[in-house]
């Protein structure tokens, strides 16, 4: 029931970031790489709800995120 979000590019961030999640809802991020208790930099908001999007032709649901450089996010569908 977990997404992992990979970003291991050196400079390269990538706004507006699509993937697909197995099913509609709310996700929230439940790790970030790019915690300062980490290692990292404090870039991504961790807070924010992600809620998905439904592509009309296909039904497929998805998420979008700005998706940082060097890290790797956790998300999990809130119930």
């Amino acid at each position: 029931g977990l997404i992992f979000v990979f970003n291991f590019h050196v400079n390269n961030s990538i706004p507006d970031y699509e993937f697909m999640v197995p099913e509609p809802g709310t996700y929230q991020i439940i790790f970030n790489s790019d915690d300062p208790e980490f290692g990292g930099h404090g870039r991504v908001d961790e807070n924010i709800k992600h809620f998905s999007y439904t592509d009309p032709e296909t039904e497929t649901a998805y998420l979008k995120n700005y998706n940082v450089n060097r890290t790797v996010l956790v998300f999990e569908k809130q119930k």
